[in-house]
């Protein structure tokens, strides 16, 4: 499957949003994903969204996952320096949108797709919500 074949969902545009958001320079784990999605839309991301949304991401080369951390791929983070830099961040899910379903130039994806297994979800998910 190649990018221009991956259909992008809304839920995946908040996905990508609070990677990026929840990395920072080291890397989410599961848990800090939840925990960053939660803080950004006041909702926590369901296993069919997540499982989905790690797999499309991680399949056009957006994302990748290196022992339990979660980190953006180096020509995404490049492209989206690119699109952000004017610098109105109240506009930024529209921004990952159209990094989403903007041609971009891109080599057959080198990372691995991510599978999530529900008992990962659910265990990141018990270690979130157990602290409040």
């Amino acid at each position: 499957m190649n990018r221009a074949q991956i259909e992008f969902t809304p839920s995946d545009v908040w996905l990508l949003y609070t990677i990026i958001f929840a990395t920072a320079l080291k890397g989410a784990e599961l848990r800090d994903i939840i925990a960053a999605g939660d803080y950004i839309n006041h909702a926590v991301f369901s296993f069919e969204e997540l499982r989905g949304g790690l797999l499309r991401l991680s399949k056009a080369g957006y994302i990748e996952k290196q022992r339990s951390r979660y980190i953006l791929t180096k020509p995404f983070a490049a492209r989206y320096d690119e699109v952000i830099r004017d610098g109105r961040s109240y506009k930024i899910f529209k921004k990952i949108e159209r990094i989403l379903v903007s041609p971009m130039i891109w080599r057959e994806s080198s990372s691995r797709s991510i599978f999530l297994r529900k008992s990962s979800y659910e265990k990141a998910l018990r270690n979130y919500l157990n602290n409040f």
